[in-house]
């Protein structure tokens, strides 16, 4: 419920096509006039903030094949679930295993890229993200050149029957995933 405080005379609700929409009267006092609008709107209807870009499609591919967005292409050469501890000392949580990722980053731009936001991250079919283990390869950073690929392995600890799992690219802290590899 929105309450929405105006000054004269004229209130005015807007609402999607199909949804039902209830005005209540109030008070007036110097000329102000208070009034609450309700909306339901149907499931069907989907609403965005005004100004807001359509979702953009993710390209999202199997291990072996190659997804590409904001000029990288991200591709997973292997994935083993589950693997040994990186520390055999520190074993993963009751109901987790550790999963091995083989990675591989190339800059298809063509003059080199900034990679120093660049983020892959872990993701399930429920949207839980996972955090890369600290004994994973430290991702590419800084100036990245053009067709150079950067191989590296990620270490991930993971619910051993964890459906849905993704490794998802973010080509910075505020871009949205452009590109991801489903790993189960």
């Amino acid at each position: 419920m929105r309450t929405a405080r105006v000054m004269a005379g004229w209130a005015m609700a807007v609402a999607p096509l199909g949804a039902a929409v209830a005005c209540g009267a109030a008070t007036a006092g110097d000329h102000a006039v208070t009034v609450t609008v309700t909306t339901t709107i149907p499931p069907s209807v989907t609403t965005a903030p005004v100004g807001a870009a359509a979702p953009v499609a993710v390209q999202t591919v199997g291990v072996g094949e190659t997804a590409t967005g904001a000029d990288y292409e991200l591709t997973v050469q292997q994935y083993i679930a589950p693997v040994e501890p990186p520390n055999p000392a520190v074993p993963p949580a009751v109901g987790h295993m550790y999963a091995r990722i083989d990675v591989e980053l190339t800059n298809v731009s063509a003059s080199d890229r900034d990679a120093t936001y660049l983020r892959l991250e872990f993701r399930d079919a429920a949207g839980t993200v996972y955090p890369r283990s600290s004994d994973s390869d430290h991702l590419p950073s800084g100036w990245v050149p053009p067709d150079a690929p950067q191989r590296f392995t990620l270490l991930v600890e993971v619910p051993s029957l964890v459906q849905g799992l993704e490794i998802a690219l973010r080509p910075d802290v505020v871009s949205d995933v452009v590109a991801s590899v489903r790993l189960t």
